[in-house]
C-alpha cells in the first residue's frame, strides 16, 4: 500500500498546525507526525488570541504537556492593553525633544507680556504723566507680574501661551498629570525671590529723598540680584542639554519635565489618592 505523502505543514496556519496534532495518530504515521511537531516547535505566536485557539484545539488527555507549555507562553505574551500601548507610545526621543520649541515659547511670551506692558506704560512714561522713579516701581511690579503669569498657566493647564503654539506642556516628573501650584512656585522660586526684593528696593525711593534712581540702580545689590537672575536663565537654557529627559534646572528643583504636546492632563491629587 502506497503511504501518503507527507503534507507542505510550513503553509499551514499555527492554529492549522495544531488542529492537525489534535487528529493525527503517531503510531499510523510517524512520518507526518514527526514533521508536523516539527514544524510546531518553529513557530512563535504574535498574540494571545492566537495561542488560545491552539490551546483549544489540543485534547487534554493527549497533550498536557503541550498545552502547560502553551500556558507559560501565554503568561509571557503582551495583553492587548499593554501591546497597543507599546504601539502608541512616543518615543523618549521625540517626547522630550524640546530645548528648541522652549526657547521659541519664552521668546513668544516675551513678547506677549511686554507687548502689553508697553501698550500700558510708555504713553503715560512718554507723556510725562507718570515720573521715572514710579515707572521704575511699576516696571518691577510688572516683572512679578510676568513671573506670575508663569505660575498660574503652569498649574492651570501645565502651559503658558508661548507653550500652546510651539506645542509643549510642564507635567509631573512622573508624567501621569499636571504640576501642583507648589511646583510652579518652585520652579519660579529664584525670580520671584529676586523680582521681590527688587520692587522692596524700588519703593525705598517713595519713602526716602535721599535715594536716587541712578543710585539704586547702580548699587551693589541691584547688581547682585541682575547677576542672579542671569545666571539662573543660562543655567535653565544650559541644563536641559546634559540629560535624557530635557530637565531644566527649575525642573529638577520642582520635580517637573517639559514633553512634547498630550492630551487632557488628571490633577495631582486625583492620580496620588
Amino acid at each position: 500500500m502506497r503511504k501518503p505523502a507527507v503534507p507542505d505543514y510550513a503553509s499551514f496556519h499555527t492554529d492549522e498546525l495544531y488542529q492537525s496534532l489534535d487528529t493525527i495518530r503517531e503510531d499510523l504515521y510517524p512520518e507526518n507526525y514527526a514533521a508536523l511537531t516539527a514544524e510546531i516547535d518553529k513557530r512563535s505566536f504574535k498574540s494571545r488570541l492566537e495561542l488560545e485557539r491552539c490551546y483549544k484545539a489540543l485534547n487534554e488527555h493527549r497533550f498536557p504537556d503541550r498545552r502547560a507549555a502553551l500556558v507559560e507562553i501565554y503568561k509571557q505574551l503582551p495583553t492587548p492593553e499593554s501591546a497597543a500601548a507599546a504601539v502608541t507610545k512616543p518615543s523618549a526621543k521625540k517626547t522630550y525633544n524640546t530645548w528648541w520649541r522652549r526657547l521659541w515659547a519664552l521668546l513668544i511670551d516675551y513678547v506677549c507680556v511686554f507687548a502689553v506692558y508697553a501698550a500700558v506704560m510708555l504713553p503715560l512714561l512718554l507723556t510725562g504723566v507718570m515720573p521715572q522713579s514710579v515707572g521704575d516701581v511699576v516696571g518691577a511690579f510688572s516683572g512679578i507680574m510676568f513671573i506670575a503669569y508663569f505660575v498660574w498657566c503652569h498649574a492651570a493647564g501645565g502651559k503658558t501661551v508661548g507653550k500652546h503654539v510651539v506645542g509643549v506642556r510642564v507635567m509631573d516628573a512622573g508624567e501621569s498629570c499636571g504640576i501642583t501650584w507648589r511646583q510652579s512656585i518652585v520652579r519660579e522660586i529664584v525670580p520671584i525671590v529676586g523680582y521681590v526684593i527688587g520692587s522692596l528696593l524700588l519703593i525705598h525711593l517713595l519713602v526716602s529723598p535721599s535715594a536716587s534712581v541712578q543710585e539704586l540702580r547702580e548699587s551693589g545689590m541691584m547688581i547682585g540680584i541682575w547677576i542672579m537672575l542671569l545666571v539662573w536663565d543660562i543655567a535653565n537654557i544650559l541644563t536641559p542639554l546634559f540629560n535624557k529627559r530635557r530637565r531644566a534646572l527649575h525642573d529638577f528643583i520642582a520635580r517637573t519635565v517639559v514633553v512634547r504636546q498630550r492630551g487632557p492632563l488628571r490633577p495631582l491629587d486625583e492620580v496620588r489618592s
